[in-house]
């Protein structure tokens, strides 16, 4: 599938810090996704684990193409971009780092009071994933891995999007229902398979029908 008609996915990950320097910047820091650590059991009627692989953003982050740091998936709340450089995103051994530089802007002095008093306190991750491989081995114990994404959205939330609601639990299975739909090819028909099936097909039938009306003739 075009990696421009997949859905967008998120994942979450607790545990960020706040850094002032000298003059008075603030930034929110820390790693939005770490490499080959494996997720909780996700999905509904789908059930996998997932990890990313190491340097899955590479060829995203090398390109050179937009990521937007949201509110709470709020397109109308931006707190940084990285092609701005409001927004510094590194990939090294342990995972995909972030450092955003809050704006001096209401929106910008909300989410930092919000993390501060601890009422946001995740980051999520918006992926499309352009590559993937899936490890059923294990029917029980199947294992995604994110081995190239897109990473158009960071956003800071006050949940792991992913774990609130059956709703968003199902939307998830999507993921593996894509897969299982490339790896399951459509049936094809004799006449699909070879164009010329059907017209072989009319040339037997007449064939077999005019056999018939000699033998009957014969018999007369």
């Amino acid at each position: 599938m075009p990696e421009e008609h997949k859905t967008i996915e998120y994942r979450s990950i607790g545990g960020f810090e706040i850094r002032v320097t000298e003059d008075g910047k603030k930034y929110i820091e820390g790693y939005a996704i770490k490499w080959e650590e494996l997720s909780s059991v996700l999905g509904y009627y789908y059930k996998f684990r997932e990890k990313f692989q190491d340097g899955a953003f590479n060829d995203y982050l090398n390109a050179g193409l937009d990521t937007k740091f949201l509110v709470d998936h709020d397109t109308g709340k931006v707190l940084g971009r990285s092609n701005k450089g409001t927004l510094t995103l590194t990939s090294d051994t342990t995972g995909l780092k972030y450092s955003l530089a809050i704006p001096p802007t209401t929106i910008g002095s909300d989410a930092y009071e919000d993390v501060r008093s601890g009422n946001k306190e995740y980051i999520s991750v918006g992926f499309k994933a352009t590559l993937d491989d899936w490890n059923e081995a294990d029917e029980n114990n199947v294992i995604r891995t994110v081995v190239k994404a897109n990473l158009p959205e960071i956003s800071l939330t006050a949940w792991p999007a992913y774990e609130q609601t059956t709703a968003s639990a199902r939307s998830i299975d999507e993921a593996y229902k894509e897969y299982r739909a490339a790896k399951t090819p459509e049936p094809v028909t004799g006449s699909e398979s070879n164009p010329n099936a059907l017209e072989e097909q009319r040339k037997d039938f007449n064939n077999l029908r005019n056999k018939i009306y000699r033998i009957y003739e014969g018999e007369k």
